[in-house]
């Protein structure tokens, strides 16, 4: 899939009023190959930083989410998924100075739910290519 096409993913599911995890999380369908509703709930729980507590910022888990889904979930995988984890939340991190919920809106500017899911998909796009 193209980048456009999971922007246009997003942008759609936002407008619906779903949340950043899922957002993130529903536009790499070619990666976790499940039905949108199941996605969706899956990943629904961590939106507004896990349950609404303004911690890990729902886009990160949702990157999260889809990096699990390029393993086999193995045990063995951990040493797989773990650091790549860590390295696309240092990535979100060094653009947006945070993974945490509550810090990302309360920076000055604030930074808009929208804009972040948009630049995490575009985070692990280009991730999931350069790791292929």
């Amino acid at each position: 899939m193209k980048p456009n096409e999971r922007i246009e993913i997003a942008n759609r599911l936002r407008a619906q009023g779903l949340n950043c995890s899922q957002c993130v999380a529903m536009a790499f369908p070619d990666i976790h190959k499940l039905p949108d509703e199941i996605m969706a709930k899956l990943s629904i729980g961590f939106g507004g930083g896990v349950g609404g507590q303004g911690e890990v910022c729902g886009v990160v888990s949702g990157m999260a989410i889809i990096e699990g889904f390029r393993s086999q979930g193995s045990a063995q995988d951990k040493r797989m998924v773990y650091p790549r984890v860590s390295n696309l939340s240092e990535i979100f991190k060094s653009k947006h100075g945070s993974i945490i919920c509550r810090e990302l809106k309360g920076m000055t500017p604030p930074r808009p739910c929208n804009d972040l899911i948009l630049n995490g998909i575009e985070i692990l796009h280009n991730f999931i290519n350069e790791t292929k």
